[in-house]
């Protein structure tokens, strides 16, 4: 082709504003969502290794705020067994969990269960990379929501069909509707 046919082509317009903070924040999200695997992976292997008593306290659900902020307060079997109940039900409270006397009873529960103990030097040693893991678990968790810096990011409100008094009005929840010339408006 000769390059006269190029000419004809509308110049590219780069993004504006809101187009680059919505490819940075996607990209940053993306970035975040491999950090949390490879943490909350790492996270397990750490409680297998020297608190496995902990993986039946999460109850399938590693990521869970009160468990991991559980974690974050008392990172090994020890610890968390010389914890009052009390302590335990507190912190589900604070953590926002629907039943904090049933959390605790199940923390108890795991606690008293029999269980291989660990070598000791090994469970200082992943004491401070399991506290660690919960908590960059926490953070991600809160960035991720938006809550990290206090505001959220602002999503534009889902498209919906307006109901009008005969019933639903087709294009109605459109943007930018009202700007159509009468000829071309639906319906």
């Amino acid at each position: 082709m000769a390059l006269g046919a190029y000419l004809d082509l509308r110049q590219l317009i780069p993004h504006g504003e809101a187009g680059t903070e919505l490819r940075a924040i996607a990209r940053d999200d993306e970035r975040a969502a491999r950090d949390e695997r490879r943490i909350g992976n790492w996270l397990r292997a750490g409680l297998l290794a020297v608190f496995p008593a902990a993986i039946g306290i999460a109850d399938g659900d590693l990521g869970a705020p009160v468990f991991l902020k559980l974690l974050e307060r008392w990172p090994s079997a020890d610890a968390l067994a010389a914890a009052p109940r009390e302590e335990v039900e507190a912190l589900a409270r604070t953590g926002r969990h629907g039943w904090p006397g049933r959390f605790a009873g199940r923390v108890q529960q795991a606690m008293a269960a029999p269980r291989l103990e660990p070598r000791p030097a090994l469970a200082r040693a992943k004491e401070g990379s399991i506290r660690l893991a919960a908590s960059q678990l926490l953070a991600i968790r809160a960035q991720r929501a938006g809550e990290a810096d206090g505001r959220a990011v602002a999503r534009p409100a889902p498209l919906r069909q307006v109901q009008g008094p005969e019933g639903p009005r087709p294009g109605e929840g459109v943007p930018g509707r009202r700007d159509l010339p009468e000829h071309a408006r639906p319906g």
